[in-house]
């Protein structure tokens, strides 16, 4: 009987310590309130929210539908997802369709793109150049023209910088502060000893922002949204997880990865 009466008020207590718990997590109205210095600031001659959202496409997996159901409602264009399911983002990184983002986004063959112009929303399918899976990262290729991108230059990330996310995502744009930042080693699945900058934040993220950029207030791509600790919204303090390949990786796998495609045709 004493058991049965322990057992009975654990299972009283934990739901309640679960609930006050979630309750303390970073809500969509912290995101924008975190948000506001931002609202009215311009980067790259656009406003931030347009900035990220020229910048960033939907990763879907499944069945898509774009035709005349899509409609611009409030700035952004709605569409018939059909039997297709939203994993995360991508972010462009050039304006020949390269894209970086998170790999655990990219998990299905079917996986495609939603891009979205002035025109209306494009899809394209994938081609991928390499993961690198320890740090949940993968660069893939599209067939978009992708006039708007991320700028990516070989710049620390210091504690306290002040960090931006957004775009595509099924949540608010949000903003936090650097907490740290450090460098490791790792093989990808084409390239050995690629440098990863493992970044933290207290920018809030949740689920549906994984592959999306974390910039700074110049506009400048520093990581990838990837992940939050378990018990996420139980921490006082929490932190979200960012990663990045070196500047140097980036740009020599893109041009080796071109120069294959050109030599591929020439062969055909």
């Amino acid at each position: 009987m004493k058991w049965t009466k322990v057992y009975l008020w654990i299972h009283l207590i934990i739901p309640v310590i679960l609930i006050a718990g979630c309750s303390q997590g970073p809500t969509i109205e912290d995101q924008n309130r975190s948000f506001k210095r931002y609202e009215n600031s311009n980067l790259g001659g656009m406003l931030v929210k347009d900035y990220l959202l020229a910048r960033t496409a939907l990763v879907m997996n499944g069945d898509i539908k774009i035709g005349s159901n899509a409609l611009m409602e409030q700035g952004r264009w709605k569409i018939d997802h059909g039997s297709a399911l939203s994993t995360g983002v991508a972010c462009a990184i050039s304006p020949d369709g390269y894209f970086i983002s998170a790999k655990h986004v990219i998990e299905a063959p079917e996986t495609e793109l939603v891009y979205f112009t002035n025109h209306g929303p494009k899809i394209s399918g994938i081609r991928i150049i390499e993961s690198l899976d320890s740090h949940d990262l993968v660069l893939f290729k599209s067939d978009l023209k992708t006039k708007y991108f991320f700028p990516i230059t070989p710049v620390r990330s210091p504690a306290g910088l002040d960090v931006i996310s957004g775009g595509f995502s099924v949540n608010s744009n949000s903003a936090g502060k650097l907490i740290v930042e450090r460098k490791e080693r790792t093989n990808g699945t084409q390239t050995e000893n690629v440098q990863i900058s493992i970044l933290k934040s207290t920018l809030p993220l949740r689920k549906g922002d994984s592959g999306g950029p974390l910039i700074d207030d110049k506009g400048i791509l520093r990581g990838i949204n990837s992940l939050v600790p378990i018990f996420y919204n139980l921490q006082k303090d929490p932190v979200s997880y960012h990663f990045f390949p070196s500047y140097d990786w980036l740009n020599t796998r893109i041009q080796k990865d071109r120069i294959e495609q050109i030599q591929k045709k020439r062969t055909y």
